[in-house]
Formats: C-alpha cells, structure tokens, sequence
C-alpha cells in the first residue's frame, strides 16, 4: 500500500484483474476492520487523528 495524504490513509492501485493479490487483499480488509480512526471529532481535537478501541 501507499500513503495518501496527511492522514492515516493509503491506496493500492491496479490496472488488471491478474494484478490483485488475494492474500494481500484480505489481510488489508481484515486489518481496515480491526483498526479504526475516530474521524468524526478530528476538528474538535484540533487535527489529532485518535485510534477507537
């Protein structure tokens, strides 16, 4: 994956289906699941990007 933008974000870019790794894929959605930013009280934290428990 890479980093896009100044917050905890990334992408993964592909031009063909063949592309895709499946075992990457599902280790990105497991980890998307299981790690979770609070977004919604980024301002009132002044920029602060907090982990939810």
């Amino acid at each position: 994956m890479k980093p896009e933008g100044s917050f905890k974000a990334a992408e993964a870019r592909y031009t063909a289906v063949d592309q895709v790794d499946i075992q990457k894929l599902q280790h990105w959605l497991a980890k998307a699941r299981d790690i979770q930013w609070d977004y919604k009280n980024i301002v009132r934290r002044k920029g602060r990007l907090d982990r939810l428990k």
